[in-house]
């Protein structure tokens, strides 16, 4: 939520080169815009509303130290202006430095109480520092102004689900489509929303959010399935064998257009709350998804000659998708996992994919790491090779929810402030019976967390680290 500031001093030369920058930006012309504010800080090298604007830029363009450096250089050139505070707490939120975060969003509200955006900035650098409560009274400030803010109600969904506060979490949780930018998956035929009761005919439900969160919904199909007469799940193809087998009678569709038949709609992230789940009502904590027969035994034998016992053999995730909002809390470099990687007893098997593939090949330690992410066509594959394995350790990825949909042995590394559906201080999780949680006991403590499970992994397994 970091905004421009379009007022500014500095001559006419400079404001009209101001004003162009800004056009520029809000056309989505990036690039161009930075050698606008360029040629004008060249002439007024403190001009604070275009070193604001560059910093957005540069925070836009995921340069987050140079954006926090350069706002922070418009604040020296303009103390008097909350915008460029509120931008500040939500740049430096973005660059994990929730605590500088807070100060920049406390200086703004307290130079303009009522502005909602500085307050929502300020609410959720609140709650990446796990100020809960600062965090939603600040979000109910802005409510009692604008009932249907979106961003509010969504902080609020989160701080009550990782409170174990369902009912609430759930209610709060459906205004997440009224967020700035959000855009709830549609059918291509008109069709009511489901409201959770029975069907007399068909029901359409969409697989939405990231593949961690429908493999997590997805023990919600048999309740949905019992609800209606016919089921139709849109879904990747990734994740259709393991779908298909959880409800075999439910026709499964890549696209929404092939949904005729249907007679309402919803997405599978808005299961929970209809059907009223709390902690203590979770299905299927034991397992519920299962992986393909004929590839689990593919699988197992290909293991078998890769990683021969006597060693016991763990999954290895370091990363997930650069994409997802939250990643730079949750991904760590491989090199962050020494503590594990120099065990012996353990053939650490990588089921990484994507760009954090390349860091194996600067990867030297004692334990063997057999690297099989290139090999995994889809969710059906990486379920078989789970099923061959002693363990999983992985930070916050959707291959966790896979093995612990599984009923299989799971490690997570969790960032300082964890994604709301792991709760708070627990080791376990109501959602899966297998999974172990490992959290961060403060920010930038990642490398102590897996210390910690390696030490635990050391202990439970009768392995050892190396001398």
């Amino acid at each position: 939520m970091a905004e421009n500031e379009t007022h500014e001093a500095g001559g006419d030369g400079a404001e009209a080169l101001f004003m162009q920058a800004s056009q520029l930006h809000a056309a989505g012309r990036l690039e161009e815009a930075r050698g606008v504010i360029k040629t004008l800080l060249e002439t007024v090298p403190n001009h604070a509303g275009a070193l604001n604007l560059l910093g957005i830029i540069h925070g836009q363009q995921g340069d987050l130290g140079e954006a926090c450096r350069l706002v922070e250089q418009a604040i020296a050139a303009d103390a008097a202006n909350p915008i460029y505070f509120r931008n500040l707490c939500e740049l430096r939120r973005q660059n994990d430095d929730a605590a500088r975060a807070m100060v920049a969003g406390r200086q703004a509200v307290a130079m303009a109480p009522e502005d909602l955006v500085a307050r929502t900035n300020l609410a959720m650098a609140e709650q990446d520092a796990l100020a809960l409560d600062e965090a939603v009274a600040n979000a109910d400030f802005v409510l009692a102004r604008d009932p249907e803010n979106g961003s509010a109600h969504f902080l609020k969904a989160q701080v009550a689900l990782m409170r174990g506060e369902f009912a609430e979490g759930w209610a709060e949780y459906a205004w997440r489509w009224k967020i700035p930018g959000a855009e709830r998956p549609k059918p291509a035929t008109d069709m009511p929303l489901w409201d959770g009761a029975a069907v007399a005919g068909g029901l359409l439900l969409i697989a939405d959010q990231g593949f961690g969160d429908m493999i997590q919904f997805s023990r919600f199909l048999p309740w949905a399935q019992t609800r209606c007469e016919r089921l139709l799940l849109a879904c990747p193809r990734d994740l259709r064998g393991l779908f298909q087998r959880l409800v075999p009678e439910a026709r499964l569709i890549s696209e929404l257009g092939a949904a005729e038949g249907a007679l309402c709609h919803e997405v599978l992230s808005s299961l929970p709350g209809l059907a009223g789940c709390t902690p203590e009502t979770i299905p299927g904590a034991g397992g519920y998804l299962t992986a393909d027969a004929e590839k689990a035994a593919r699988w197992g034998k290909r293991l078998g000659q890769l990683a021969p016992g006597p060693n016991r053999r763990i999954g290895l995730v370091w990363a997930g998708r650069r994409e997802h909002r939250g990643d730079r809390m949750r991904s760590m470099p491989l090199e962050v996992f020494r503590p594990l990687l120099d065990m012996t007893g353990i053939t650490f098997i990588s089921l990484q994919k994507a760009e954090a593939v390349a860091q194996i090949a600067r990867y030297f330690g004692p334990a063997p790491l057999v690297n099989l992410g290139p090999e995994l066509e889809d969710f059906d594959d990486t379920a078989a090779v789970l099923g061959a394995l002693d363990g999983l350790i992985s930070v916050d990825t959707s291959v966790v929810h896979l093995a612990g949909a599984l009923g299989l042995r799971a490690d997570v590394l969790l960032p300082y402030r964890p994604d709301w559906r792991w709760l708070m201080e627990r080791a376990d999780t109501p959602w899966y019976d297998s999974v172990t949680l490992w959290r961060d006991d403060g920010p930038g403590r990642r490398a102590d967390t897996v210390s910690r499970a390696a030490a635990a992994l050391t202990a439970g397994m009768g392995v050892s680290a190396a001398a």
